[in-house]
């Protein structure tokens, strides 16, 4: 890594330490200020990576609003890294989600088909629940079908994510170990 890269990446990782103490001693977070104090949230591991790439996205696709609280809040539980989670969120955006929306549409009406088979089975397994229920009946199929994409877009941007997170990880490991072999050769030879 460049003498600039190296300083740049220290100086973020020192403002984020900044970040942690001043949200453990906000008094609006002091309900969770103890889960706050946990490092794996704020390590930069391969796994708590991983899992805060997974829980953004997942996040970043089910809820329209809201999204980084949740993530935020989902990360603590899972002892996630919070700010790759939060970060990952932001995969929808104002200029991504009208694509996202419509590919979530378009995805949701060829994997459904004719919603009237949905909802009947929806409506019956619902039949005890009369708010749910009338919600479903509310819904249109655009509606049925977009938010059936975004849940297929949410469950496999998550397990895309996490998985690449471990590949990218694995992989550039293993790179910096050849270079370091590589350069102790050369070293050795001369």
């Amino acid at each position: 890594m460049p003498q600039a890269e190296g300083e740049a990446m220290r100086d973020w990782l020192k403002g984020m330490a900044g970040l942690r103490r001043s949200l453990e001693g906000n008094r609006m977070l002091r309900p969770v200020a103890h889960w706050l104090g946990a490092p794996s949230i704020w390590h930069v591991s391969r796994r708590s990576v991983a899992r805060g790439v997974a829980v953004g996205l997942l996040c970043a696709f089910v809820l329209p609003v809201g999204q980084i609280f949740l993530a935020a809040l989902i990360a603590l539980v899972t002892r996630s890294n919070l700010i790759v989670a939060s970060v990952a969120t932001l995969v929808t955006n104002p200029l991504t989600v009208t694509p996202i929306y419509y590919f979530a549409w378009r995805t949701g009406k060829a994997l459904l088909g004719p919603t009237a088979e949905i909802r009947e089975v929806l409506e019956e397994a619902l039949e005890d629940e009369p708010v749910a229920g009338d919600f479903l009946t509310s819904l249109s199929d655009a509606s049925l079908y977009t938010a059936g994409g975004l849940l297929v877009f949410a469950i496999g941007s998550a397990l895309l994510g996490y998985l690449l997170v471990h590949l990218v990880w694995w992989g550039t490991t293993r790179w910096k170990q050849r270079q370091r072999r590589g350069g102790r050769r050369s070293v050795g030879e001369v």
